[in-house]
This record gives C-alpha cells, structure tokens and sequence, in this order.
C-alpha cells in the first residue's frame, strides 16, 4: 500500500506468475536480507512456496502460497521489481477485518483518498527512509502527476487522509476475486466486495455511504442505488458568470434527486467557503437537485441521520412504515455506528475478524 499510494501504478505491468515453490529463495538466503528496498518499512510481506521458506524477522514476514495465484496478482514495477495488486491485497487482507472494515478497505482502494499515508504508519514510514538516508516521500520511479510536496501532504493530513487517484475500482474488484474464488464462496473478501462503490473521495464519504447503503442485515438502511462524487455540468450562461463549468455532490440518490454534502471542518469552514457552498446550493437546486448537509456534529448524532435516511426514503418514493427496524435491525444499526467509529485505518495491524 505504500508503494500503491506514492504512484506505482502507471509503472505496472502485469507480470507472468510463476509457480508458486519459485517464489521464495532458500531461508538462508532470506536470511541475508538486511536492507530494505527502497519505499518499503518494516516488515516487508514475502510470499513464499514452501514451509521451508517459511521464517519471520523484523525486517520481513514470510507468507506460505502453495496454490496457483489468480491472473494479474503480480505486477512489474520495473527495476527488476514486482509486487502485489491492490486486488490481490484486498483478497489476502479482508478475511481479517470484520465485514464493514473490508468494505471501507475496498472504498478506499477504489477511491481518491489514502488513510494508510496520513495515518501514524506514515510518520513511521517517514522515519524509517530518513534514518536510511532517503528523502522525503523519495520514489523509486520518477515523480508523479498528483501533488506530493511535503507542505501539501501536512495540509491534508489534518483532515485524515491524503489525495490519490484510484487504485482500481469496483467492477475490477469484483471480477478478481470471482476468478480467485468460487462464485458459491462464503469468503469475506468476495461479500464485502458487492457493497464496494467507486469515486469515494474521503473516509467520511465512505462512512456515510456505509451508513446509509449497505444492507439492513448489516446495519445499514438499503438505500440504495446511490452514485459517489456525481457531476453536473452546468449551462454555458451559468458556467460564463460563475467561472465554473461543473459541480460535484459527495453522494447523489438518482432516483430522488436528492444528495448528501458532507461539510468537513477544514474544507467548508470559513466566510469565502460558505459563500461558495450557498451558490453551489441555489444553483443546483435550480436544476432539481435537492441538498443535505451534513456536519461532523450532525453525524455523530445518529438520530439526524435517520431522520436524513427518512427524507431519502421518501425522495424515492418509499413507505416510512418499510424503513422502521426490527430489534435485531436496531441492534446491528448500533453496531454499525459503533465500529465506523471505532475503524482503525492501520490495516497491517488489523485486530482480528469480529
């Protein structure tokens, strides 16, 4: 994921998989591998074909693949390197988290933002390639077209995450995982899949997508279909006065013509932010588009947003008696609050299946 985050995917090429008792050199071989690759921190994940290979050191961690790995599960970054898709990542990495983490992990794969790069683990990362002698977000392959600068990275930090493009997206996804497991397979990887969206542009999107559409067995009210980071282009008169061509909305429920705007503090707060907010309102609701705001207050107070998924229902043409919860609903509502709030976003240090 470090490497994903910094820009690696416009130098991957899928690579031909080899067998999988090729994969790892001999453990005394591994032994000797005492310097990091450059971009990587403690420990480097290795696959490996045997149990013989199979050995674990602060600086590497051995994981034992005796099966074929599905297509497009190795990648070549050039430099005589290769590493593991983001599919496939997700494939080894959801079976340890709970079913609501593993669908925020594929948002965020499948989404413009990284948690994993703001998030402690970062710092650490950082760290690690001073003491090594590299520099700051040094790359192993030439710079990227998205904006790295060290000023940048703090800025955005403050709202928890960094920008990125996406890793893949949800269609692809889905399409691996059908290839590595069977259509009939219980795997936790392939469930949370169905419910992963595409365009999420920060984990508070994810949240609330999560809240209001996933399905009700899972804590969610079903709202669904939904689209994230929707576009409206606007009229040439409009676009001419205003100076903008086209306006986004976090998530937009195309069957009410309703969305939701998440109001973060840092991106919304200020005179100039509000302004733009309150035109972005009045012009797109011109065009019959309704808005809901949300702020951080507002959604740590769960009864707003159900009396939100409420309005949305109802957009949709949907009976308010259909959106009461059973007991056991109610319970998992509960549950599905609890552990968006409680999502740790330093996935190698996941705390088990719950």
């Amino acid at each position: 994921m470090q490497a994903w985050d910094e820009g690696a995917r416009p130098y991957a090429r899928p690579s031909r998989v080899r067998s999988p008792n090729s994969f790892a050199a001999a453990s005394s071989e591994l032994a000797e591998f005492s310097a990091l690759p450059q971009g990587c921190v403690n420990p480097v994940e290795i696959l490996v074909g045997s149990d013989s290979s199979y050995h674990r050191t602060h600086r590497w961690r051995a994981h034992v693949q005796r099966s074929p790995l599905p297509p497009n599960s190795i990648l070549d970054i050039g430099l005589n390197r290769c590493m593991t898709s983001p599919e496939f990542f997700f494939l080894r990495t959801a079976p340890k988290l709970s079913l609501v983490q593993a669908v925020l992990l594929g948002m965020e794969l499948c989404g413009w933002y990284s948690t994993l790069m703001s998030a402690p683990y970062r710092q650490h990362c950082d760290k690690v390639r001073t003491e090594q002698g590299g520099a700051l977000l040094m790359n192993p392959w030439p710079p990227t077209a998205w904006d790295l600068s060290l000023e940048h990275q703090r800025d955005l930090m403050k709202n928890g995450f960094v920008v990125r493009p996406p890793l893949t997206d949800a269609a692809s996804l889905r399409e691996y995982l059908h290839r590595a497991l069977s259509e009939k397979s219980n795997s936790r990887a392939l469930v949370a899949a169905r419910y992963v969206a595409d365009n999420s542009r920060s984990p508070m999107e994810s949240r609330i997508y999560a809240r209001y559409c996933l399905p009700r067995r899972y804590g969610g009210f079903n709202l669904v279909p939904v689209e994230l980071n929707r576009e409206f282009e606007l009229s040439p008169e409009v676009a001419q006065a205003i100076g903008i061509e086209k306006y986004s909305v976090d998530l937009y429920w195309p069957r009410g013509k309703l969305a939701i705007e998440y109001q973060g503090r840092y991106a919304h707060s200020g005179l100039n932010a509000e302004q733009r907010d309150r035109l972005k309102r009045n012009i797109l609701e011109t065009e019959g588009v309704r808005i809901i705001s949300i702020d951080s207050s507002q959604y740590a107070k769960g009864d707003i947003l159900d009396i939100y998924a409420g309005e949305i229902a109802s957009s949709m043409g949907i009976e308010a008696w259909r959106m009461k919860p059973s007991a056991a609903e109610q319970r998992k509502r509960l549950e599905l609050i609890n552990e968006l709030e409680s999502w740790d976003v330093d996935l190698y240090r996941p705390t088990g299946k719950r």
